[in-house]
């Protein structure tokens, strides 16, 4: 592999990372990206650098003369940080890649709203292209994945005999831990209202807690195989490496964190309308032939499978158990912080 072009790997970064009011003076940021790399940041040891004898660091001089050439290249030549002007007008200021969803699909969720989506799939297949090389992935044939819901299939008494005989709780098993058939399918993630599509987590963890059960709660869990090797489109996997060091491969990878972030984004019951994006996005990749996707989980360390063929994932006699909910850690951010006199 070709070793990547070291002014465009931190240009990339820099967009990745930062706003760019960050680092341009003329809207209040750093006077370049140097002196914001020159200080504490998410990309480069700037204390080592700033450290290092003159005579035999040529780092930040060399870093500098990186970023500064070719301010505004073809987008398939390089990588700008500058959105710059057109027909005399300032463009708008670009946007910190982590932060902010894409614009392309920031349109996609306008137009779902206003139109059919059967009349938005040729042009957003476009936009999917650049993302199929990257993102392709194999689920292979035996790997293991986890389903859980919250109850359980049965009590059994405990020994007659026994002063307090106390109950045993039996986990839910086989097809009462599988997809539900398509009658019975509600809208998902993924998935519209009468799809079944089956969805499992990486870990125990995670598909304990993809199920958000409350303290208390008795869940079933079990483990299902894939029953043979998976196509799949893997948001989770690429950086932005995977794709070309030019403005239109920072493009695609940008599209590729949004659809990953949509897709593990927390919705809550009362949102389930917010799925619409996800859904359609699972419809174009199911009609190139892929047998499902896999994505970030948002409430755990793991990553959440969802194929589109539930038969692909074999539930494994004798791996169903149960678990109790002890506890869950809920965390806060206060969106619109009201006037306070006196602070």
């Amino acid at each position: 592999m070709d070793t990547p072009d070291l002014g465009n790997v931190v240009k990339a970064l820099i967009r990745i990372h930062y706003n760019e009011e960050d680092y341009n003076h003329h809207w209040g940021g750093h006077y370049s990206p140097t002196t914001l790399l020159m200080t504490p940041n998410e990309i480069i040891n700037a204390e080592r650098i700033v450290a290092e004898p003159a005579e035999t660091e040529p780092g930040l001089e060399l870093l500098d003369h990186e970023l500064s050439a070719v301010p505004y290249p073809d987008i398939d030549k390089g990588i700008g940080i500058y959105a710059g002007y057109s027909d005399g007008e300032q463009n708008m200021l670009l946007r910190a890649i982590r932060d902010w969803d894409a614009w392309s699909l920031i349109d996609l969720k306008r137009n779902l709203h206003k139109s059919n989506a059967h009349d938005l799939e040729d042009s957003f297949q476009e936009q999917l292209e650049g993302l199929i090389d990257p993102c392709e992935a194999v689920v292979t044939t035996g790997a293991s994945y986890y389903r859980a819901r919250i109850g359980y299939d049965r009590v059994e008494k405990g020994e007659l005999l026994a002063v307090n005989p106390t109950p045993r709780y039996m986990p839910f098993t086989d097809g009462d831990l599988g997809a539900p058939p398509p009658p019975l399918a509600s809208a998902g993630r993924l998935n519209r209202q009468g799809v079944s599509y089956l969805y499992a987590g990486s870990s125990r963890d995670t598909a304990i807690s993809e199920i958000r059960p409350h303290p208390g709660h008795l869940v079933s869990l079990g483990r299902f195989d894939a029953t043979r090797d998976l196509k799949v489109l893997d948001f989770s996997k690429p950086t932005f490496l995977d794709f070309p060091l030019t403005d239109l491969g920072l493009e695609q990878f940008e599209l590729t964190s949004s659809i990953d972030r949509d897709l593990s984004r927390p919705i809550t019951p009362e949102r389930r309308a917010a799925y619409i994006s996800a859904q359609f996005v699972a419809d174009l990749i199911r009609q190139r032939g892929f047998d499902g996707v896999l994505y970030r989980s948002s409430v755990s360390e793991g990553t959440n499978l969802c194929v589109f063929d539930p038969s692909t994932m074999s539930f494994m006699p004798g791996s169903a158990s149960l678990f109790r909910t002890r506890s869950v850690i809920y965390e806060h951010e206060e969106l619109m912080p009201p006037d306070r006199e006196g602070d």
